[in-house]
């Protein structure tokens, strides 16, 4: 029986084939053999499998027939991998050599770590920042620290990171199993937060290390569609509220939580796209059911108090409004 490495990479693809050549290649030039790569293709019809066959033999791909989104195809590739820890990726980015060594050493080196992730910059200009670690809000915004800020340093120290981005962390496989692994119903956007939370709630840490750093296309896809990424982040923003946030934290928060809603519908209807803010709140009351029944189960298993949750979040409310006694108050 072949050994299971140290870290195995999980790579979500759907049409990916322009692109896989960046990470798979950088792959190629990791400073530690100790790791193996798994693509996960959700039923792409770009070649995707024939070209890794012919050009990529080193790497396994697990084949979908339909897209399940990026929080499926990341499911299907924990389910068919054995490292001790798994690094998910995008197919459009490079890592430096080092990435994967020392991200895996942090985790080796602090066992109540569950997940690492790195300083992620735009690959189209190398000086602005993509993300540097995760903030959750307690009236739901899943926030990207960094992004889009030109990088002068200020994310140079370690800090704490509630999740990783799924274009560049490394979780520990046994967080994520306690953790209840991710939750395909997301599809795509937020489903790392709400693992986080979860991971958060397990008894583990999250970390972002500003080195070694990866570089990312970010949109290569979504970005021909540019409604349907707003629409799942609102809806997914929600059912991340309401599935990881306790009542205690969730009822203080509540007028920001209409605040951002409006903020929301606000921006949409400015840009004459108030249908997107309103299918997505839509699409959130569907799934509402599930969702709490989902909550009830979460919340059971929670192995820290409260109020350790609580100081993990943000409360504060960056957003314009004119309503700033509301935007005052607790939560």
């Amino acid at each position: 029986m072949t050994p299971s490495p140290k870290v195995s990479v999980v790579i979500p693809v759907w049409n990916g084939r322009e692109h896989l050549s960046m990470v798979l290649g950088s792959l190629r030039e990791q400073t530690t053999e100790d790791f193996d790569v798994t693509v996960v293709d959700n039923g792409s019809t770009d070649g995707t499998l024939a070209y890794l066959e012919a050009d990529w033999p080193e790497v396994r791909a697990v084949s979908l027939p339909q897209n399940i989104g990026y929080a499926g195809g990341a499911s299907r590739g924990v389910e068919a991998t054995t490292g001790e820890h798994v690094a998910f990726l995008n197919d459009d980015m490079e890592l430096e050599p080092e990435w994967i060594e020392r991200l895996a050493a942090e985790l080796d080196g602090d066992p109540q770590l569950g997940v690492v992730t790195s300083k992620v910059m735009f690959d189209h200009d190398r000086t602005v920042i993509y993300q540097a670690g995760y903030e959750f809000y307690t009236y739901g915004w899943c926030s990207t620290r960094g992004v889009h800020e030109v990088d002068h340093g200020q994310y140079d120290a370690r800090l704490p990171s509630v999740g990783g981005t799924g274009a560049g962390s490394i979780y520990r496989r046994a967080a994520i199993e306690r953790a209840g692994g991710f939750d395909d119903d997301y599809f795509m956007y937020c489903e790392e937060v709400d693992l986080g939370l979860r991971v958060l709630m397990a008894g583990y840490t999250g970390l972002y290390v500003p080195e070694p750093v990866a570089y990312h296309v970010a949109g290569a896809k979504t970005g021909k569609t540019p409604e349907m990424p707003r629409r799942l982040l609102y809806r997914n923003q929600l059912i991340t509220l309401v599935k990881d946030v306790p009542w205690t934290i969730l009822w203080r928060a509540l007028p920001k939580v209409l605040l951002y809603l409006h903020h929301q519908y606000r921006v949409e209807r400015t840009n004459g796209s108030a249908r997107v803010a309103l299918d997505a709140y839509a699409g959130f009351l569907k799934m509402l059911p599930g969702t709490l029944r989902k909550r009830r189960r979460i919340l059971r298993r929670r192995s820290i108090t409260v109020a350790d949750y609580r100081s993990m979040m943000r409360s504060d409310y960056p957003f314009p409004t004119r309503f700033q006694r509301l935007a005052r108050t607790g939560g």
